[in-house]
């Protein structure tokens, strides 16, 4: 049993902290990221669409509390599988949606605001030589979602290291008169944020998405689908000089991309090398429902003809 460091700073304490400190301990200045996009896509309990992608992300960063878009793509090298959903869903970018759930640069996670802090009432989940865990709450009955927040904060710098944020129906929500009533109905969602240090600044080296829709029937208001969506980047390679330069000489950075149509040629060399697959594998099941239709690698050749 080894000895654990106990401090009188209390969960609000620590938060405020945390987020005094962020300027100082994360990099907000321009920088290229370069890493593995992967999207998925479960209807009814199968997995019928895949996406993968080596992608670079020029991030302009000034000001960690400023709302604005933020990030450029540059898509490298793609695959995709054959598209097996039947539910109607029409997809936006979410490559794009993605980058927005990073409460590093956009002020979507109002617990990162230390004049709203109280609204979230902070608790403190454990604590151990080198970190807090700290469990936040969103309370405000007008909300239209209902939010909770896990955060990982290191004790030395009090850098925030990883945020897990759930979102649930508000139960104490109703309609508003003027709203448009949809056939999906959210069941949960859950985005994870992790950083990692790269010359002595925090830097996001992750951002994970997954949530869960019921879509009604529109005449008997049933259950047609239950889908399941997962949305991953995983960085590994960090450009901080010259970054401008970089963006005018290998061009192609866009504020959007079109990952769905965009004709590629697949590369199996690439993607058989592609160290980033050994640590951050693609999930056995999803390969498995994707072959019993026809072999992934087939589909991935013939997606890019």
């Amino acid at each position: 049993k080894g000895e654990v460091v106990i401090t009188a700073l209390g969960a609000r304490a620590v938060m405020l902290k945390a987020i005094e400190n962020m300027k100082k301990n994360f990099y907000y200045d321009s920088l290229i990221s370069t890493g593995l996009y992967r999207q998925y896509h479960k209807e009814n309990g199968k997995y019928v669409r895949l996406m993968e992608a080596d992608v670079s992300v020029a991030f302009n960063v000034k000001s960690p509390y400023k709302y604005s878009f933020h990030e450029l793509v540059r898509v490298n090298k793609q695959r995709r599988s054959d598209n097996y959903e039947t539910n109607g869903d029409v997809h936006g970018d979410h490559l794009v949606d993605l980058l927005k759930q990073n409460a590093y640069s956009y002020n979507r996670a109002s617990f990162l605001d230390a004049k709203k802090i109280d609204f979230y009432a902070p608790k403190m989940l454990s604590e151990n030589e080198k970190e807090y865990v700290i469990t936040l709450q969103y309370k405000e009955a007008n909300s239209a979602t209902l939010e909770n927040a896990k955060l990982v904060i290191e004790k030395e710098t009090f850098a925030i290291t990883r945020m897990e944020i759930e979102k649930y129906p508000n139960p104490v929500y109703v309609r508003s008169r003027y709203s448009n009533e949809s056939r999906w109905q959210l069941v949960n969602e859950k985005d994870v944020i992790e950083t990692n240090k790269q010359n002595g600044k925090y830097m996001v080296s992750s951002i994970v998405r997954s949530y869960n829709h019921h879509v009604l029937n529109p005449r008997t208001k049933a259950v047609d689908f239950i889908v399941e969506e997962s949305f991953e980047l995983f960085f590994d390679d960090y450009e901080t000089s010259d970054v401008g330069a970089r963006i005018s000489k290998e061009g192609n950075y866009n504020s959007m991309t079109d990952l769905y149509t965009t004709k590629y040629g697949y590369s199996t060399k690439f993607w058989d090398n592609y160290d980033l697959l050994d640590e951050y594998p693609t999930p056995a099941q999803v390969v498995r429902d994707l072959d019993a239709k026809k072999p992934l690698v087939q589909q991935f050749k013939e997606m890019g003809l």
